[in-house]
């Protein structure tokens, strides 16, 4: 109890709810019209300023910072054995240089941390804004947050990169315009293994899906969930012993941890995603009636 009493404290959320309470504030100003024009893109600032400060200074929090840490500490700097260093190292090159750079103009890991944040800031906001107005950036950072945004900022530093590279993508998929499209995957990938899955859904998940086809889709997924995930992480075993030794090892690597040998069954928050999946399937014609670059996203989901 006293172990659970020191991990759990109320004082660990209090900047949680400041930053929700901040983005609240900033999402009433924008929906005040005078607000809205004389001030929009001061408030905006301050919606990505929050997003620094909160994640960029949220020092050594959740598991994967100790990894990271680590490995930052031991990185050598540009001209010191850099490149033998990769070579022999399980993590991807691309990320390698990438924390190369800071650690050789002599930044330590907290200052990498909150420039790696303002990146992850700007790559989003160029997301957001082909999709949503600005003075809804607050709200869609709070769900954000609520939805696993936490684990993408805290835990995948390397993962976040190469999804936010594919989001940026998606206008080449509806262009047909590949040659963009396999760029940014590339230097996703070169991120992290898993943009391999990306570049496949070039071929096909721009097209309008029938209601039939999506329900179908879903039923399936959740077929697969109740039976059992293991089908699936046997499958991801299989096929990342054919590929090349440097992925592969670190599929078969992240596919022994313990929460995906144990990721059997049905848990809630599948469920919450079907319930989700369902509403949008409902929907589905309607919301790409409205707007047509809606069909990937749609599709993703």
């Amino acid at each position: 109890d006293d172990v659970f009493n020191k991990v759990y404290r109320m004082g660990y959320s209090t900047p949680y709810f400041i930053c929700v309470l901040v983005l609240l504030l900033i999402f009433a100003l924008l929906n005040v019209k005078a607000v809205r024009n004389s001030l929009s893109n001061i408030l905006t600032l301050i919606v990505a300023l929050s997003f620094v400060i909160f994640f960029g200074c949220a020092g050594y929090v959740q598991i994967d910072c100790l990894n990271y840490l680590g490995l930052y500490e031991e990185l050598p700097t540009w001209g010191n054995g850099i490149l033998s260093f990769i070579s022999e190292s399980h993590f991807d090159s691309f990320y390698l240089m990438y924390l190369s750079i800071f650690k050789t103009i002599g930044l330590n890991y907290s200052s990498y941390e909150f420039i790696n944040t303002i990146v992850d800031v700007c790559l989003l906001f160029c997301i957001l804004r082909r999709y949503l107005p600005n003075h809804l950036y607050p709200i869609f950072l709070i769900v954000f947050m609520a939805y696993q945004g936490l684990e993408f900022e805290f835990n995948l530093q390397r993962n976040t990169k190469a999804i936010f590279l594919f989001l940026l993508s998606i206008p080449y998929i509806e262009q047909r315009r590949w040659q963009p499209f396999f760029i940014l995957n590339t230097i996703g990938f070169l991120f992290h293994w898993s943009a391999l899955c990306f570049f496949p859904l070039y071929f096909f998940i721009h097209k309008k899906l029938t209601r039939s086809s999506f329900f179908s889709i879903l039923v399936i997924s959740i077929v697969l969930a109740v039976i059992s995930k293991t089908i699936i992480l046997d499958l991801v075993n299989l096929f990342g012993k054919l590929l090349p030794e440097s992925v592969g090892s670190n599929i078969l690597k992240y596919i022994s941890l313990e929460r995906y040998n144990n990721a059997t069954g049905l848990k809630l928050y599948d469920i919450e995603r079907f319930v989700w999946a369902f509403i949008i399937g409902l929907s589905y014609n309607k919301l790409v009636s409205y707007n047509s670059k809606y069909v990937i996203l749609l599709n993703l989901f």
